[in-house]
């Protein structure tokens, strides 16, 4: 009877600590901003948030598979963190010929999370 407590408290662990991960993954990404008029927030961030907790959640099954017991859960929550995190990841093969190259400083292009400056300008002084 105690041995089941245990098993549903590790997959109740698994859930919470994939949780927390998000946040804290999701609120790292604003340390580099300046400031409040800095601040963009976009849906890349949370493809990246996903992209970063899911693979956690596989590495933490195949870690502590003695807190895993159950052998179907555990292909599930693999089965769907990979689906998760694949389909977080954007198309390898982009139509746009301009996205599929890695912009160099000279390019005009946008970059960054901010798209009203482009390569080379600052708004600094």
């Amino acid at each position: 009877m105690d041995h089941m407590k245990t098993n549903k408290g590790g997959y109740a662990s698994l859930i919470v600590q994939t949780i927390i991960s998000g946040v804290i993954t999701y609120l790292v990404m604003f340390v580099m901003i300046d400031g409040l008029d800095s601040f963009s927030n976009n849906l890349n961030m949370l493809y990246m948030t996903v992209v970063m907790v899911a693979p956690m959640v596989v590495l933490m099954i195949m870690a502590m598979r003695h807190l895993f017991p159950s052998r179907g859960a555990n292909t599930a929550i693999l089965a769907g963190a990979i689906i998760v995190s694949s389909a977080a990841c954007p198309d390898p093969q982009p139509d746009d010929d301009r996205r599929s190259r890695i912009p160099s400083l000279d390019d005009s292009a946008p970059l960054g999370c901010n798209p009203d400056v482009s390569a080379g300008e600052t708004d600094r002084p």
